[in-house]
């Protein structure tokens, strides 16, 4: 890969200064190359027609012709237009399994998807996070401001023998220090975490993150999809084993790609079979390897693997689905928690005088 291609270069347009597709764009702009090549066109032809359908991104796309036109590949001209490595990786391994064109509208379409799914999320936490901000901002409030007087107010020994009043003026009282612990907690794991995966390599970072349950369900569906349908794209062209180990190791795929291929590689060469050495990678899930297994025995392998990686990416699509429904009733039942928090504050007083300082 050449290295010059990570420069940022001026752009001809003020109006459109960035360098980077967004949003959307990432993904229609693969699709839209990916049918312009279904047509008939070559790579450059089509990225030279697309500036007609993306004209306020026309200096991007220049950028990419004159990387084109100077030897890049293309996932090499994508690099610093907004992709990622793992789908520039991906581009790479499609460019080099011949489905090239089919590639590129499934990679645009895997990139929509994601981002309906962000948007989903975003859509799902915004009402209950934006309602549990301004009740926290409440609640500092009355701390500040109400709880010395109703304070006052309270008969002491019977706000000692109701544990839930006691509880909630606890909780008022060290509200902020509460929230400071809570905040520098979840830095320090982050912390932790970030610092754990950038001293391993890709295929440990993904073993230690699979610790986690929220996001093991995650990484075994998503990550056995994409190398699924990858390994199925080999396998459909006629490349052996061997041949696609080699080609996931050249230098346009990601690091993971290469972990993987670098894994495959020494258990061939320990003379075990496809199955047994998938079998030994903890982030594809225990299905891959027995459809693998039985497949060989059809000659079956490829025309399977497209089969379940399909069904792999709309299992992973309804499981988001499924966790973002989780989210929004989580959040309510805090929010539910603090309006709970301040009607008890509220009607400590009453309470008192209504049963004579007995609750």
């Amino acid at each position: 890969m050449h290295w010059d291609i990570f420069q940022k270069r001026p752009t001809k347009d003020i109006m459109y200064s960035s360098n980077r597709f967004k949003g959307d764009l990432k993904a229609i702009f693969l699709i839209q190359l990916g049918e312009l090549m279904e047509k008939g066109f070559s790579i450059y032809e089509a990225v030279t027609f697309s500036k007609i359908l993306f004209k306020k991104q026309s200096v991007i796309i220049d950028g990419i012709q004159e990387k084109l036109a100077q030897g890049y590949r293309l996932d090499e001209s994508l690099v610093d237009c907004g992709y990622n490595d793992t789908i520039c990786s991906q581009i790479y391994l499609a460019s080099q399994h011949g489905d090239f064109a089919r590639s590129l509208i499934t990679l645009g379409e895997l990139l929509l998807e994601k981002r309906k799914q962000r948007r989903k999320l975003l859509q799902a936490i915004a009402y209950p996070i934006i309602l549990l901000l301004f009740i926290m901002t409440l609640l500092i409030a009355i701390r500040q401001i109400l709880l010395p007087q109703l304070m006052r107010m309270v008969n002491q020994e019977a706000l000692h023998q109701n544990k839930l009043a006691s509880t909630t003026i606890f909780f008022l009282e060290y509200l902020p220090q509460i929230l400071l612990v809570l905040l520098v907690t979840f830095l320090c794991v982050l912390s932790l975490i970030r610092y754990h995966l950038h001293h391993c390599n890709k295929m440990q970072g993904l073993n230690f993150l699979m610790k986690f349950p929220v996001v093991k369900s995650f990484i075994l569906q998503y990550y056995t999809f994409l190398y699924a349908r990858e390994f199925s794209y080999f396998l459909a062209n006629g490349q052996s084993l061997l041949q696609m180990v080699e080609t996931m190791q050249t230098p346009g795929t990601s690091a993971l790609t290469k972990e993987i291929a670098a894994h495959l590689q020494a258990e061939f060469r320990r003379g075990e079979d496809m199955a047994q050495a998938l079998e030994k990678i903890t982030f594809f899930k225990e299905e891959l390897v027995w459809l693998v297994m039985q497949a060989s025995l059809t000659s079956q392998l490829e025309i399977k693997l497209v089969q379940y990686s399909k069904k792999l990416l709309n299992d992973f699509v309804k499981d988001i689905e499924k966790k973002i429904t989780w989210i929004q009733p989580i959040l309510f039942i805090f929010v539910g928690l603090m309006i709970v928090s301040i009607y008890i504050v509220l009607l400590l007083p009453t309470l008192t005088i209504l049963e004579g300082g007995e609750f």
